[in-house]
């Protein structure tokens, strides 16, 4: 109870305050949020997409017998989707890391001028 008392006054306190934003400013940063998050959803839509296209048209025959996959079909396109979604991982973390070193470079730039 004693930490919970002092954490509640902590967060009340100067540092925990954020500065005060106007209203035009919360507005657009919401605004730029909804627009990162329309985009995430669309770029997770098209990789689903495209996944889906290629892993069926490699695992599935387009002559199929039966209504349910068969066990080769099944073992394909766990693999596939397994395999897709760690290359997709890796590349995220790759264009991450690059990007985070292409803006330690510009910083670097900026203050030696």
């Amino acid at each position: 109870m004693i930490f919970f008392n002092f954490y509640a006054n902590f967060q009340k306190s100067q540092i925990f305050k954020k500065p005060r934003q106007s209203k035009s400013t919360e507005m657009a940063t919401e605004a730029q949020l909804q627009q990162v998050a329309e985009l995430e959803i669309e770029m997770m839509s098209d990789m689903y997409r495209r996944m889906t296209s290629t892993c069926e048209t490699k695992c599935i025959s387009k002559a199929f017998k039966e209504a349910e996959l068969t066990k080769g079909e099944a073992t394909c396109l766990d693999r596939c989707v397994a395999k897709y979604l760690d290359v997709h991982e890796r590349l995220g973390k790759k264009l991450t890391s690059m990007s985070q070193q292409d803006e330690s470079a510009l910083q670097k730039i900026a203050q030696g001028q």
